[in-house]
């Protein structure tokens, strides 16, 4: 059940986490949803995409009193608040009787925003030419955090020009990458 209904479009700060995971619904027939992510991610897709938009990331974020599902929409003509309130609304409707989320949560709909995260592969491929910040899950040349110019995506590498210096980071080493905003 869905006890608070939120849907914004703001480019303010986003934390998302990889929905990629292992398994699909028909395995959880006896789990709870939230226990994987990508279920939530199947779940979620298709009522992204038929309101027109893109699904860019899914996060289940649990907190003392109440979780959140944090559902992120693109689309490349831009997403106003009415994309995300459609999408909310359908996506409760789907939510209710479709999955198996422990009582009560807030679902919020929203865009990446302009510094938008960088999750998947193609994330990054969109994003080659614009400044980036990523940070690495353990210290490489003693620091953790680099920011610089994303060139390209080498398979599973990230190729990023920082200080003159290219670097090539294997997408499993990093843990978090955003788009750094120009104005």
């Amino acid at each position: 059940m869905v006890a608070g209904l939120w849907a914004a479009c703001r480019s303010g700060r986003r934390v998302c986490q990889d929905a990629r995971g292992g398994g699909t619904l028909e395995k959880m027939e006896d789990s709870l949803i939230t226990d994987d992510p990508y279920a939530l991610h199947q779940l979620t897709e298709p009522v992204v995409s038929a309101q027109g938009c893109e699904l860019w990331a899914v996060q289940w974020i649990t907190g003392k009193d109440q979780a959140l599902l944090r559902v992120l929409i693109d689309r490349s003509s831009g997403v106003s608040v009415d994309d995300c309130e459609a999408v909310s609304r359908q996506l409760s409707s789907v939510l209710d009787v479709e999955s198996r989320i422990p009582g009560s949560y807030t679902l919020e709909v929203s865009s990446p925003g302009m510094d938008r995260p960088l999750i998947t592969r193609g994330h990054y491929l969109a994003s080659v030419g614009q400044l980036v910040t990523v940070r690495l899950r353990a210290p490489f040349e003693g620091k953790r955090r680099y920011e610089g110019l994303l060139q390209r995506v080498d398979g599973d590498e990230v190729v990023l020009a920082c200080k003159g210096h290219e670097f090539f980071f294997p997408l499993e080493t990093i843990e978090k990458a955003r788009v750094v905003p120009r104005f």
